[in-house]
């Protein structure tokens, strides 16, 4: 896979997976604090974290496997 592709396909995953978690941290917040919307911040600060969390991860694994493909050639 080329790196443009690459890049392509890891901000579409980026972006959904940022607004999935960003729905449910803020349900969740709503659901347990039972509050108006001024949980709206910690509730994007929760989605961000996750998804550099998941960005981390799907980063570390494309690595390893470059790494890897480079090795082999």
């Amino acid at each position: 896979m080329e790196k443009e592709e690459f890049l392509l396909n890891f901000v579409s995953v980026s972006s959904v997976v940022t607004l999935f978690f960003f729905g449910i941290s803020f349900i969740i917040l709503q659901v347990l604090e039972n509050a108006p919307a001024n949980n709206l911040i910690a509730a994007s600060t929760f989605g961000l974290f996750l998804t550099a969390f998941f960005s981390l991860i799907v980063t570390f694994i494309y690595l390893l496997r470059t790494t890897k493909s480079e090795a082999k050639d």
